[in-house]
């Protein structure tokens, strides 16, 4: 059974390039832009969701009061991405539960490593993938810049 991850980004193409980079390893990927959505999200079918990766900046409901509601509804695993670089915000995240914090730009590699740690799962037990290579990076990288420009 795949395992589902609610990625909420407000940046379209920071959430591609993480989708993009992390979809062979077998993951379906739930999207949301915004702190309100993904809690509406988590309401709905928190069930389904194995792992939550978010931005600490996000429209609506902030991404700390996101983890917050998160972590006293559920026991989801969450995994902080972002460019804020408040240690206090930081650390309070780190209080109330988030499992790791990423500065962006994310590491594909650390974050497929954590996420990897986190849900129990490794290259190995999805043999049918690849492990990501940094030329697969770099195609959708280039694949995305060339959708945004042409």
């Amino acid at each position: 059974m795949k395992k589902t991850i609610l990625l909420v980004e407000p940046n379209h193409w920071s959430r591609k390039m993480i989708i993009n980079g992390l979809k062979g390893y077998g993951y379906h990927f739930i999207e949301c832009e915004d702190g309100q959505t993904a809690q509406d999200v988590i309401l709905e079918s928190h069930k389904r969701i194995s792992l939550v990766i978010s931005e600490l900046s996000l429209p609506k409901l902030s991404g700390y009061d996101l983890i917050k509601k998160i972590k006293q509804q559920t026991d989801i695993p969450v995994i902080i991405q972002s460019s804020s670089s408040q240690k206090a915000l930081i650390l309070e995240c780190m209080k109330i539960g988030v499992r790791d914090f990423f500065k962006k730009p994310t590491s594909l590699v650390s974050l497929k490593d954590k996420i990897f740690e986190i849900l129990g799962t490794n290259h190995f037990q999805i043999n049918s993938h690849p492990r990501l290579k940094p030329d697969a990076i770099l195609t959708v990288m280039k694949s995305m810049l060339y959708e945004k420009y042409s």
